[in-house]
């Protein structure tokens, strides 16, 4: 089994690791593989019961593996974006905020330069 059959996205790092990312047609669903690839092959995460993570190394002629996540979507798209270091979309009470912070500042700069 080749973890480069499964991917919409894949990441491959210096280190061997792999981040491989399919979204399932018609469904919210998103499947997600980590493995590892060294000199002895490819290793596949999963969890065990108590949910930690372990690595498996994935033997020549196996199936495909079952991938280390299967998550909504929008729980994806949030993991992705704290991996990313990305910052989600302010609020609008706080773009409210700051915008009427903006105004009083902005009035104030006015009467210091006695525009008014």
């Amino acid at each position: 089994m080749q973890i480069n059959n499964i991917k919409d996205a894949q990441v491959r790092t210096d280190g061997g690791w792999i981040v491989s990312v399919k979204h399932q047609p018609y469904s919210d669903l998103v499947e997600v593989w980590i493995a590892n690839q060294d000199s002895r092959g490819i290793s596949v995460c999963h969890f065990n019961k108590t949910g930690t993570m372990v690595m498996t190394l994935l033997k020549e002629g196996e199936p495909e593996t079952e991938p280390t996540m299967k998550i909504n979507g929008w729980i994806w798209d949030g993991i992705r974006q704290a991996i990313n270091g990305v910052e989600p979309m302010p609020s609008k009470q706080a773009v409210d905020a700051e915008l009427t912070a903006t105004k009083y500042h902005l009035e104030d700069v006015r009467k210091l330069l006695k525009l008014n």
